[in-house]
C-alpha cells in the first residue's frame, strides 16, 4: 500500500580530513548526520548533530580549502 520512491545516494558518507568525524545524509529524513569517532578503529560512532537541509539529499562533500563548509546536493530541492 505505501511505495516509497527515494532517490539513491550518490556520495552519502564522508570522513572529515582530520578523521575524527564521520557526515552521513539521512535521504528519507531530509537531514546531515554528524557523528563523533570515539576511537582510532572507527568502531564506536557518537552522534553530534542533525541539520535539515532539504529534500532527499543524495551527495555530499567537504570543501577542500575550509573543513568547517559541507556541501549538499538536494535531488528534489533542486539546491
Amino acid at each position: 500500500p505505501f511505495a516509497n520512491f527515494e532517490s539513491g545516494p550518490h556520495r552519502p558518507l564522508v570522513l572529515t580530513a582530520d578523521g575524527d568525524h564521520l557526515l552521513a545524509l539521512n535521504t528519507p529524513d531530509h537531514r546531515l548526520e554528524l557523528w563523533r569517532i570515539e576511537d582510532a578503529g572507527g568502531l564506536r560512532l557518537v552522534p553530534v548533530d542533525e541539520i535539515f537541509v532539504g529534500l532527499e539529499p543524495v551527495a555530499l562533500a567537504q570543501h577542500p580549502a575550509d573543513p568547517n563548509r559541507v556541501f549538499v546536493v538536494d535531488r528534489l530541492s533542486d539546491a
